[in-house]
């Protein structure tokens, strides 16, 4: 396929992206923080209340990750926007609607015609398993990194200069800053150098592989001066869930989901329902059975998806499969799945769903095409409620542990027993964000270091008092 470019059309196309785009996430507008959002701002108040915005380049990000750029740039917007969450929503929306205009741009480098380049770029507005990076404030980062990755892709393909090796892997480089899962744009552009052929992937391997290396042998380092190093207690957290079953799992697991908008179906069937999915997904091992029957269905639907595909479409499948499992890589073998994993590489099933359609001129392929983004657009769309209510769920929760705790105000080691950390499909609370929300909640008080039992990273070593969450009364309770 060649690049087909229409001259005066291209303006009109970024209109409809952008407004595709941004229409269907307007709903999320007054969505407000919740979970880790407070996580963010708890760091960016703590810079500036001290006076110096460069604090966030040199201590971790939440959650002790190493993303001294987006912690930067975080504070940078908190500075300007402050508690304002409409400001933040606004941002995210305007951050998703220019990754889709750059997914736009790529898939026209690639050589793929405009028409095919529209449809992958609606597509990619419109997921309906983008709603958590779209609907969590905390997600600024990957938006932020996402454009950044297509920046270094177009460069990348444009570039036809020697010397341009070396800037690329300066920009991978600081690339890592922002997130340091971007480590991923590797794998991702030596299947797009592939595909090119006029590109050589010897050079490519080495000025890319550097800067990873080198940011890796800092990054242990780093981790190493840390007092409470994470990488050591995320290890043992994957050991206690890691299910060999999930290995052969997520990659038909990331495919069905992106593609198909499965929690808005799961809705119609009831939020017990798909809790109870889910639950049996996070622990295979108390729910076996019905782990097995869920596997079995997804990975049967996938290979159902991908032979279909292939009939359709041939070995033009290869190419946007391959990119779509490539910016997986370092997830497959993680105990957890999440949404958030697959945001920047999705545009590559949204590019294989665009050929399949383009591949037929009949008027159904293009109905098919019109309610296929209509049933996107209801997926993403459903779940502004489910995370409206858990953001009031989130502040409701802190309100009963205030009623309880203010009876102890030296109390700072805080044991919850019994508490579900999840709301309605959406799980929201961990021992971090529920002590930096705590702290924002109620500043007078004495801060509070939380431990959610069933949660095996940052347990307590010391306790004050013990509480216990009674379901039937929906209340906290000192043991």
């Amino acid at each position: 396929m060649s690049e087909k470019r229409v001259p005066g059309k291209s303006f009109l196309d970024f209109f409809v992206i952008f407004i595709i785009s941004f229409i269907p996430s307007i709903f999320f507008i007054k969505t407000g923080f919740i979970g880790d959002d407070y996580c963010w701002i708890f760091q960016s108040k703590n810079a500036l209340s001290v006076g110096n915005i460069f604090l966030t380049l040199t201590e971790p990000s939440p959650y002790s990750y190493f993303r001294p750029l987006s912690s930067f740039l975080f504070t940078v917007y908190y500075y300007i926007a402050g508690n304002n969450v409409i400001l933040y929503r606004i941002l995210i929306l305007l951050l998703h609607s220019i990754n889709s205009v750059l997914i736009y741009k790529i898939i026209l480098y690639l050589g793929y015609q405009r028409n095919i380049a529209l449809i992958t770029s609606v597509l990619f507005g419109v997921l309906a398993v983008h709603s958590e990076v779209i609907a969590s404030i905390s997600c600024f980062n990957i938006l932020v990194s996402s454009i950044y990755l297509s920046l270094i892709i177009i460069f990348y393909i444009k570039n036809k200069k020697s010397y341009g090796y070396i800037i690329l892997s300066v920009l991978i480089f600081i690339s890592l800053f922002i997130r340091e899962s971007n480590l991923l744009i590797l794998p991702m552009l030596l299947v797009i150098s592939n595909k090119l052929g006029n590109k050589d992937i010897k050079k490519l391997f080495f000025y890319s592989g550097i800067p990873i290396l080198i940011f890796m042998i800092f990054r242990f380092f780093w981790e190493i001066e840390l007092k409470d190093p994470i990488v050591y207690e995320r290890t043992d957290a994957f050991f206690e869930h890691f299910s060999i079953f999930k290995l052969f799992y997520t990659i038909p697991h990331y495919i069905i989901n992106t593609l198909i908008p499965v929690k808005f179906l799961l809705s119609i069937l009831g939020e017990d329902i798909f809790a109870y999915l889910k639950k049996s997904f996070v622990t295979p091992q108390k729910n076996i059975f019905t782990f097995l029957i869920l596997v079995t269905i997804v990975i049967i639907s996938s290979v159902f998806v991908v032979y279909y595909f292939y009939k359709k479409a041939g070995k033009e499948i290869y190419f946007p499969l391959i990119l779509f499992i490539s910016g997986l890589i370092i997830y497959i073998p993680l105990y957890h799945t999440s949404e958030r994993f697959i945001y920047y590489n999705s545009f590559a099933l949204c590019l294989l769903i665009s050929v399949i359609f383009s591949k037929s001129r009949k008027v159904l392929s293009k109905i098919l095409l019109v309610i296929f983004i209509v049933l996107h657009i209801a997926g993403l769309t459903s779940g502004v409620s489910r995370w409206q209510s858990a953001t009031i769920y989130f502040s409701d929760v802190h309100e009963k542990l205030n009623k309880v705790l203010i009876n102890y105000p030296e109390t700072r080691y805080v044991m919850i027993k019994d508490f579900t950390t999840g709301y309605q499909g959406v799980e929201i609370i961990a021992d971090e964000n529920l002590n930096k929300a705590y702290s924002l909640f109620y500043p007078n008080e004495k801060p509070k270091e939380f431990n959610i039992v069933k949660d095996t990273v940052g347990i307590l070593k010391k306790t004050d008092i013990i509480l216990v969450y009674d379901k039937n009364g929906k209340n906290f309770k000192v043991e």
